[in-house]
């Protein structure tokens, strides 16, 4: 996982594929790194996302959020990770990790 800090209460990241085996499914998730609940998760293909344009999204107000994607080979997703909606101030203290790796069980 990677620990991020939130910048202006959005900040982006492009999903890197190296260990994954071609047309699998992977599972990204965010978490906070205190007691907060999880910052929003979202999803696109070929593009950074926005609050507007994103293929997947989660904000479920828990200590997780994960999102399943399938991923071919050539695909390139990015994800973005938001302020919680409780987090009036939005600042550069909203401390978070995020994780992505393939979702199977045994032959992995």
């Amino acid at each position: 996982g990677v620990v991020g800090k939130l910048e202006r209460g959005f900040a982006y990241y492009e999903l890197d594929f190296t260990d994954v085996a071609t047309e699998s499914y992977v599972r990204v998730s965010t978490g906070p790194v205190d007691d907060d609940d999880a910052p929003g998760l979202y999803l696109r293909q070929g593009n950074r996302p926005s609050l507007t344009q994103y293929q997947e999204m989660l904000d479920s107000g828990s200590a997780t959020n994960q999102i399943q994607i399938e991923y071919v080979a050539g695909q390139n997703w990015y994800a973005m990770v938001v302020a919680t909606e409780d987090d009036s101030e939005a600042d550069d203290d909203d401390a978070f990790v995020i994780w992505a790796g393939a979702n199977c069980l045994d032959n992995c």
